[in-house]
């Protein structure tokens, strides 16, 4: 099976005959190719339904990030993990899918999201409403794998294509799912 046919689109159909339509249309195609060919592509995976989607049509359009990542608070399921196996394995060719997870100081007596929680007696932001667990726990942690880090227990270089976009001026087109 192809990321462009699925068999469950051709049922009843003769065996010989099983062609599924394009997953994007022409028009579909075109769009995505002219917004984003020729352009650094970031993709932030966060391994459900509309991420994998978007992976899915970059790969029919005929388009390949430069760097995916994932952002692992710690707290993810088995499920999920064996999901970003599955997918490097469809996504032959294509960057593997890099595991981002924010390193908290030492002093902080926690090392993800729900020790953060328990420590500090509260819940995630996402529980009332705010975005701030999402930005410290996902958002930086690919925000500093991809242009590094200079202090702190997250420290690391510039990702190569963050290199590039700064040496040719170009700027890194960060997709999310």
């Amino acid at each position: 099976m192809t990321a462009l046919t699925h068999p469950r689109l051709n049922r009843g159909m003769p065996h010989a005959n099983r062609t599924a339509p394009p997953l994007l249309s022409n028009a579909q195609t075109t769009a995505l190719r002219r917004a984003l060919d020729h352009r650094l592509l970031t993709v932030c995976f966060g391994a459900g339904v509309d991420s994998t989607a978007l992976l899915v049509a970059l790969r029919a359009a005929g388009l390949r990030p430069d760097v995916i990542t994932f952002a692992n608070t710690g707290g993810e399921k088995p499920d999920t993990l064996d999901h970003l196996d599955r997918m490097n394995a469809v996504l032959d060719h294509w960057p593997r899918i890099d595991i981002c997870r924010k390193i908290p100081l030492a002093s902080t007596g926690y090392a993800e999201l729900y020790g953060n929680c328990l420590a500090n007696e509260t819940l995630p932001s996402l529980a009332l409403g705010m975005k701030s667990c999402s930005i410290k726990w996902k958002q930086t942690p690919q925000d500093q794998f991809l242009k590094g880090a200079r202090s702190g227990p997250n420290v690391r270089a510039p990702h190569p294509p963050r290199i590039t976009a700064q040496t040719t001026g170009q700027r890194i087109v960060k997709l999310i799912g």
